[in-house]
């Protein structure tokens, strides 16, 4: 190939006028045997990283070295517009740092220019990726794209097929280096304002940059979008657990639930079952975390196991690896009394994660209505204890309670469920008595009670032929064997005991007594 250089408007040799007229017709000839070779093609337009300026590469085949390139912009109302002039035919990139192009698809075309010729190029338009959206409840990333596209620039505009053979889904933790995801093909040729999507699945919590790049197998040429950033965080649960459960004076169950994180972007579904092994069913929700009631669990029925699941507040997807998968139950405490010896076993129930650990108390209500500790209660991991007490020491009905506190929290006191056990009354009633004894205690009739004081008291004392001799309301007054006051006749006579022990409960004691002198 021959190349020959020309300047505009400057004179070379051959006599003035004349020299300049043979050269340009030295020229023509020239231009009229390398024309089909001068061609002037766009290899890529692309963006930036970090400014979003477009960068335009391009390849000249001409065979003239004076002369100069435009460089054209398409304009909002969809017009050209020259924005740049580059005196230099062997340049072969230019970056326009005068446009944005993270915020709209940008297209050129280019012209040279020379003395023999004026060349045209396709128009190419960027790869513009919109912002992404993400899907938190399934876990992805969309993406959508507008597609590389070249056109024709005279006449009627007409779409042409690109210079790339494939697409490449990229991605960065920094914006700087990033690596392909997946490999698409090509559309050829792109439709105008054809979008284009993916989505990108599996993504962990992070700041993730996004891009396009097409790519020519062939030539190793590529052209990039502009660049996406998008925080890909979700709402996080630090923590999520059970905290306690415990039983409001023996008829509500209360359960505490604490979170950490994004606490305030959950919703929370409160969980129970009476057998963990059976499945778990919603009970009550809350909208943070707190204490909630279940008024629906007989406190007297349990245990009674808890959960607690955790939702997107917003949305109806479920984040399945916020919910607690350990067990926590309410103290489920039963009572039986034996009389010999005399004692009772409390045994009790109650399940909590291996990472918590409780201190317990052994409590009963007094005959004033306080709650007292048992002495020497001990919690040996059984959940087993035997309450031994002297005979008379416990009457009627004995109502306990197990109280316990975290030991990592000891400001929050707990509860079982009440147990009540029926003690029956230790009470000693002679069957013969004597006036004239020598020991003041039988010389009257009467019961001894042990350990309380009767309420209700009543004697009664009947004769043989079932007439009442003798009453009274007194426990400490007996029946001193006199009758109308005379000395009642020695013998048998029978009896009606009527009382209340602590309790409420009415006892009725009939018999015997033999008088003796």
């Amino acid at each position: 190939m021959i190349l020959f250089s020309m300047r505009r408007n400057c004179s070379v040799g051959f006599g003035g006028s004349l020299g300049f007229f043979l050269v340009m017709i030295f020229a023509l000839v020239l231009n009229g045997f390398s024309q089909n070779e001068n061609s002037l093609h766009i290899d890529s337009v692309s963006v930036l990283p970090g400014t979003n300026h477009v960068i335009i590469g391009w390849t000249l085949q001409t065979t003239v070295t004076e002369g100069y390139i435009e460089i054209h912009r398409q304009l909002p109302n969809e017009t050209y517009d020259e924005i740049a002039n580059i005196p230099n035919v062997f340049t072969s990139s230019f970056i326009d740092n005068g446009v944005n192009a993270g915020s709209a698809a940008q297209s050129y075309y280019l012209t040279s220019k020379t003395l023999i010729d004026t060349l045209f190029s396709s128009a190419h338009r960027t790869i513009f990726l919109r912002d992404p959206n993400a899907d938190f409840c399934e876990g992805e990333v969309s993406l959508s794209w507008t597609n590389y596209q070249v056109e024709t620039t005279t006449g009627q505009s007409v779409q042409q097929l690109v210079p790339f053979d494939s697409l490449r889904i990229q991605v960065s933790n920094d914006g700087q280096v990033f690596s392909t995801i997946e490999t698409l093909p090509q559309p050829q040729p792109p439709q105008n304002l054809q979008i284009q999507e993916f989505s990108v699945s599996g993504l962990n919590p992070s700041q993730y940059f996004f891009r396009i790049q097409a790519y020519n197998s062939e030539t190793g040429v590529t052209s990039s979008s502009n660049i996406k950033s998008y925080g890909y965080n979700p709402p996080e649960l630090s923590s999520l657990q059970v905290d306690y459960v415990d039983i409001v004076e023996n008829q509500e169950l209360q359960i505490a639930f604490s979170a950490s994180g994004d606490t305030g972007d959950f919703s929370y579904e409160i969980l129970r079952s009476d057998n963990p092994d059976t499945g778990f069913d919603p009970v009550d929700t809350a909208t943070a975390p707190e204490v909630v009631s279940d008024a629906g669990a007989e406190v007297s029925q349990g245990p009674w196991f808890y959960r607690v699941k955790a939702w997107r507040a917003e949305g109806e997807c479920e984040l399945h690896a916020f919910e607690t998968t350990e067990d926590f139950s309410s103290i489920f405490l039963s009572a039986t009394a034996r009389s010999a010896p005399n004692e009772i076993m409390i045994s009790w129930q109650h399940h909590f994660p291996a990472v918590v650990d409780f201190e317990y108390t052994l409590k009963l209500k007094s005959e004033q209505g306080l709650w007292v500790e048992v002495p020497n209660f001990i919690n040996d991991g059984s959940g087993e204890f035997f309450h031994r007490f002297i005979p008379g020491e416990l009457v009627g009905i004995v109502t306990y309670k197990l109280e316990a506190y975290r030991r990592d929290n000891p400001t929050v006191t707990i509860s079982s469920n009440y147990v009540a056990v029926q003690i029956e009354p230790l009470v000693h009633i002679p069957n013969a008595f004597r006036p004239t004894s020598q020991h003041a205690e039988n010389r009257t009739f009467k019961p001894f009670f042990v350990g309380f004081t009767p309420e209700s008291y009543q004697l009664r004392v009947f004769n043989r032929w079932g007439l009442v001799i003798f009453t009274s309301d007194d426990p400490l007054n007996g029946w001193d064997g006199n009758m109308n006051g005379s000395t009642a006749t020695p013998g048998v006579y029978s009896y009606l005991i009527q009382y209340m022990v602590p309790g409420g409960k009415t006892i009725e004691n009939r018999g015997v007594v033999t008088l003796v002198y």
